[in-house]
């Protein structure tokens, strides 16, 4: 099992959101951590068990589970060795973890209420989208309709595009009207419209055919749009001011 398949693991289920603690990735749920990723090194994750649900594992699989050390261990906190591990023992602790720390009310069941297109949508093409908009302040990886999206204080700002208009591969960037248009007429083989995302403050763009300058120059402008549009543009203030330099735009030609 890979980091990145470990990730998509956690966050498979409701309600998820990735933050960091202490240098490295943790996943959340109703505020609460129930596993972390990258601890002590890259080559391993943990997951906040029972200690009866711990033991049940160790035993199980004891190349790829054991408690973590001193009192966290005892209490549950399991390390996992990803390499070799196998992907339904780690979805087992996974959600095992998930159903500890979940608030009351929040079942597993709603995992597979997405949109109808949602299970079939393709997810690897967004770890490029993933890594350079965390680089942004405040983002925080979640999901929305039951894909990856990107969002910073709660506002989803880019996240994959699964309604059936859209074109396989797509990522909905939230824009202004003004700037969704201007990109639509200079560049409409990078940004399309599909008439579901008409009347919203969007375009969807096929980001396989964006350099990383482009996209990291469009997940800026998309994260700038949502920090000044309705409420959270006061709060967004200091988050603003340590945002990096506003990157160029990859020079295009617009049609006369």
């Amino acid at each position: 099992m890979t980091a990145d398949e470990f990730r998509r693991l956690a966050l498979s289920f409701p309600e998820v959101i990735e933050r960091s603690h202490m240098g490295h990735a943790d996943f959340r749920v109703g505020g609460k951590i129930f596993a972390t990723l990258g601890y002590p090194n890259e080559r391993h994750g943990a997951a906040m068990l029972t200690p009866q649900d711990q033991d049940l594992l160790v035993k199980d699989h004891p190349k790829t589970f054991a408690p973590a050390a001193g009192a966290w261990g005892a209490s549950g906190s399991t390390t996992i060795t990803l390499r070799g591990a196998s992907k339904r023992a780690v979805g087992i602790a996974l959600e095992a973890a998930w159903r500890k720390r979940a608030p009351k009310g929040l079942s597993i069941e709603s995992r597979g209420k997405r949109a109808p297109s949602g299970p079939r949508v393709a997810k690897d093409f967004f770890d490029r989208v993933r890594r350079l908009g965390l680089r942004l302040p405040d983002v925080e990886e979640a999901t929305s309709w039951g894909v990856p999206a990107l969002k910073v204080r709660g506002k989803m700002f880019a996240c994959i595009a699964t309604n059936k208009q859209a074109e396989p591969e797509s990522v909905v960037f939230r824009l202004g009207f003004v700037e969704r248009d201007l990109r639509l007429e200079a560049e409409p083989d990078h940004y399309y419209l599909k008439p579901h995302y008409v009347n919203y403050a969007c375009v969807v763009a096929r980001v396989k055919r964006l350099s990383d300058a482009a996209l990291k120059e469009l997940l800026e402008t998309s994260w700038r749009f949502v920090q000044t549009t309705g409420r959270g543009s006061q709060a967004s203030s200091q988050a603003r001011s340590r945002v990096p330099q506003r990157s160029r735009r990859v020079p295009v030609k617009r049609p006369r």
